[in-house]
């Protein structure tokens, strides 16, 4: 083992977005862990359920989806691993891609880039898979010719901004 050295773990960077909030109220290092790592289950569990809405339509299948994605084996052995655990931005990252894909603002494809980021900041995995399924979406897209060249271009810039913020890592 090596001193001082951050290469072999995540940084955990992008959870400080909900951690030091809470650390400033409670006041406790701890209990603001702890509370991280709850809000952390939830929201997965509520991006996953957003992304099933918006993709079916059928609320009740989306609460199961949301249920069994914040409910995933593999995060649930791998649960001494906050940052195995947020993996909320996965599927945020895929309904932002469809919105903007969609025709919606291009909002959606800056959330999309923010929720990249945020998920490279957390977890590299989390990272990978998005990227993974973001150019699994995409050749799918470009297959079937679906999309207009403005929702490209929306959503091209998102990989260049997260690109850009993270280079500085």
């Amino acid at each position: 083992p090596k001193e001082h050295v951050l290469t072999y773990g995540d940084s955990l960077v992008g959870l400080q977005v909900f951690y030091l909030p809470l650390r400033l109220v409670t006041g406790k290092a701890v209990l603001a862990y702890n509370l991280t790592f709850l809000l952390q289950m939830v929201l997965s569990g509520y991006a996953a359920f957003l992304l099933a809405r918006y993709v079916t339509g059928h609320i009740p299948g989306s609460l199961l989806a949301g249920a069994l994605f914040q409910a995933l084996p593999y995060k649930v052995c791998h649960a001494d691993h906050l940052h195995q655990v947020a993996l909320g931005f996965v599927p945020l990252v895929l309904l932002f891609a469809l919105r903007a894909l969609g025709g919606g603002a291009t909002l959606h494809a800056a959330l999309a880039s923010l929720s990249c980021v945020l998920g490279f900041l957390t977890s590299f995995y989390a990272g990978m898979f998005s990227c993974v399924l973001m150019g699994g979406l995409v050749a799918t897209d470009l297959v079937l010719g679906r999309r207009s060249g403005r929702s490209w271009a929306r959503l091209a810039a998102a990989p260049v901004l997260a690109g850009v913020v993270l280079a500085a890592f």
